[in-house]
């Protein structure tokens, strides 16, 4: 018998069912977390409706699927035989430190209990103790801060990295920012150093803007 909960669950899949979207279902893995704890892995569905009516019906706590599409998703993973994997990144607003936007957050001090609100410090003002804990409250400038890296993102993966704009989603977390997914192309068939590259080319990581500038005996620069 399901309880409260589970069943209000089931009526709010159900009621969002026809928006639920996933493309390549059949090659893809998902995960589970009941209500109680449980975790279930290696579940596959043969359909997007199948998918749909398994979330109404045996309505989880937290549901996943993976990036990775494999020719058998239900196998252990080094059985799975990976086809390909999105290139996945993930804007969260919490990573911004902007005063106006954590300016409603609590931050406390795991050693000595000292609290504060607004952006977490790197230490401790009291003891000076790096263990903090914060919890965040979100607000518009949040969410316009994440958007604006999310075109920023999509400028950069279309114009430098000539992705397929079509071949971009961009979906909410349901929390703190957006998952922007390459779900096409050449650069979902990229290792994970290649991705690694692809990321620290995205942020200019070791990135040197002085290299590309030259300085004349009168000192004056020449750009390329």
């Amino acid at each position: 018998m399901p309880t409260l909960i589970e069943g209000l669950f089931g009526l709010y899949y159900h009621s969002m069912a026809k928006t639920i979207y996933v493309s390549d279902v059949p090659k893809r893995e998902f995960m589970f977390m009941t209500f109680d704890g449980t975790v279930k892995r290696h579940i596959s569905f043969r359909n997007l409706e199948d998918l749909r009516r398994y979330l109404v019906t045996d309505p989880p706590l937290h549901a996943y699927y993976s990036v990775s599409l494999y020719m058998n998703p239900t196998a252990p993973m080094d059985e799975k035989g990976m086809i390909r994997a999105e290139l996945l990144f993930d804007i969260d607003s919490t990573d911004f430190n902007d005063e106006v936007c954590e300016k409603d957050s609590l931050w406390r001090c795991k050693e000595c209990g000292t609290a504060g609100k607004g952006v977490k410090p790197r230490r401790c003002p009291k003891c000076g103790s790096d263990r903090l804990e914060v919890n965040h409250w979100l607000n518009e400038r949040c969410m316009e801060l994440a958007k604006m890296e999310v075109r920023k993102l999509v400028d950069i993966l279309s114009s430098e990295l000539d992705v397929d704009i079509k071949k971009i989603a961009i979906s909410y977390t349901g929390n703190r920012g957006f998952h922007v997914r390459v779900t096409e192309g050449p650069l979902t068939t990229l290792g994970r150093e290649e991705r690694r590259e692809i990321c620290f080319f995205i942020m200019g990581r070791d990135f040197d803007p002085f290299s590309l500038i030259q300085i004349t005996r009168d000192g004056m620069a020449v750009l390329p």
